[in-house]
């Protein structure tokens, strides 16, 4: 994960409180995910769908570079 990426989505939703009530998730848990350097899995296309940071920035060991489509954000389109 990269923090960057995760700090790009907290300043596009407001701050971490901002972005934790889109998610339905507590400020704690924003703040978690920051100490640990790591997002949870299913938090990733989430994040996405609220901040506009692609998934790939966010857990690129989960969603390669590669296997994104800058073009219609989307995984697996050619």
């Amino acid at each position: 994960m990269s923090i960057k990426a995760l700090q790009e989505a907290i300043k596009f939703s407001g701050g971490q409180a901002a972005l934790a009530d889109k998610l339905g998730k507590k400020q704690g848990h924003i703040s978690m995910w920051i100490r640990r350097g790591k997002i949870p899995a299913e938090m990733v296309l989430k994040i996405e769908k609220v901040s506009n940071v692609p998934r790939h920035e966010l857990r690129s060991d989960l969603y390669p570079p590669e296997e994104y489509c800058f073009l219609c954000r989307n995984v697996g389109h050619k």
